[in-house]
């Protein structure tokens, strides 16, 4: 009798012994289909990735053939200013047939910046094919909007650029605070728009309060050949975010040259196409800028040309919107106003305009500052126009701009308060941060 019993607990003790052991093998099994499931997914990211090295390695081919920039033809060139800017943007938008593709750093809605949303979905339900390409970062706000989600439902094609990934960083070696910085509008292979302009309503936001009032421009260019090479660019950054891309180049009339930086594209072409029309400058030089924290060798080279006879202006807003960087800035005022560079202070709201014009002969306008960020770090486009007419037109914004400003004053700058000077050089030392 007891032997019988012993026998029955030593058999559910080894059932227990081997449902726990069933349980353990088949927990084991269950994790190891999973990190086989996870080893797959991550099998197949760096396969995909491998695919987009790959197609990089190819495309380097076409990029080495324009190591300095694109030149392209074109029919017809306009400038925009603000509102005006979003207003022509709508309007060819809406008489658009094919395509839309666009690239900006911010994308902020409100103002008629819904009103181009608008267009966009109302392009997109007559069978126009619409891709946009935003920030991560500059348009946080927007990839968590109703708008987003209105567009997406329209069919309307939007991707995050640069999100902040350590695997993009260690495949595509950049910085994991570089930005997508562009501002490109592309509209059925031959209205195409490139500036300093976010895709912002300054007036709305100015309404809010809590924004100065902005100053921008972009500028509005007719020609298949412009439009052509600005959505290679357009479609090289889409494959890279997406995987996809289409494009082929045309070729035809005055000429204007795209410059761009980022991923595969020389590193310092854009600082060293500055350097070489700063350097060659005869009579004049006109900078606009909203940011200006130059290399050391740029602000050598502006003092250096200035000193030799070349009238140099830099125009800045008075108030800026980063406290570091108005401050910094301030900090190289001394060794400029000394080389005689004329400094002015725009004090109509807070000018956000890129223009470089030398000699009255050719303007650089796009999306990129004078500053460290955007020469080493973020990824930028800017146009070279040597059109007579157009650039013509540039240097009277610019004289328009400098009616609004306050020149600096050498004499009175040398008297002012000891404390800023401390915080300038404070502000200055971490000028690669800026």
């Amino acid at each position: 009798m007891i032997y019988q019993r012993v026998d029955k607990i030593n058999n559910i003790v080894i059932k227990l012994i081997h449902v726990s052991k069933m349980k353990i093998i088949k927990k084991k099994f269950l994790s190891l289909l999973l990190s086989i499931s996870i080893l797959e997914k991550i099998k197949s990211f760096f396969r995909k990735e491998i695919q987009k090295v790959n197609f990089i390695l190819s495309y380097s081919k076409l990029l080495q053939k324009n190591q300095d920039g694109y030149h392209a033809r074109y029919d017809r060139i306009q400038l925009f200013e603000n509102h005006e800017s979003l207003r022509s943007i709508i309007q060819d938008i809406d008489q658009s047939s094919k395509n839309v593709n666009m690239m900006f750093y911010i994308w902020s809605s409100g103002g008629l910046v819904d009103k181009v949303s608008n267009s966009l979905i109302e392009a997109s339900g007559r069978g126009v094919e619409c891709k946009i390409i935003a920030d991560y970062v500059g348009s946080w706000l927007f990839f968590r909007s109703y708008q987003l989600k209105r567009m997406k439902r329209a069919g309307i094609k939007i991707v995050k650029s640069l999100k902040i990934s350590l695997i993009h960083h260690l495949i595509f070696s950049h910085r994991l605070d570089s930005r997508q910085h562009k501002k490109i509008v592309t509209i059925d292979d031959r209205i195409s728009y490139i500036g300093s302009m976010n895709m912002v309503d300054p007036e709305y936001r100015k309404k809010d309060g809590n924004h100065h009032s902005t100053v921008d421009i972009l500028i509005r260019i007719e020609g298949e050949e412009v439009s052509s090479i600005l959505n290679h660019i357009h479609s090289f950054d889409w494959y890279i975010e997406t995987g996809e891309i289409s494009e082929k180049f045309k070729k035809k009339n005055p000429e204007i040259k795209i410059l761009s930086s980022g991923i595969l594209f020389p590193k310092d072409l854009i600082e060293n196409f500055l350097i070489y029309s700063i350097k060659n400058a005869k009579k004049n030089i006109l900078i606009t800028t909203p940011y200006f924290i130059p290399s050391k060798t740029i602000l050598k080279l502006i003092c250096a040309t200035s000193l030799s006879g070349v009238h140099v202006s830099i125009v800045l807003p008075k108030e800026n919107n980063s406290c570091f960087v108005h401050w910094a800035s301030r900090n190289l005022y001394e060794v400029l106003l000394r080389s005689g560079v004329k400094i002015y202070h725009f004090y109509k709201g807070f000018l956000h305009t890129k223009i470089i014009i030398i000699d009255k002969k050719f303007s650089i306008v796009g999306s990129i500052n004078l500053d460290i960020r955007s020469l080493s770090v973020n990824f930028e486009v800017v146009a070279v126009i040597n059109d007579f007419i157009f650039v013509d037109q540039i240097v009277k914004l610019q004289t328009r701009y400098i009616r609004c400003c306050s020149k600096v004053d050498h004499q009175r700058w040398n008297h002012r308060p000891l404390w800023n000077k401390v915080i300038e050089k404070f502000c200055y030392f971490f000028r690669s941060l800026l």
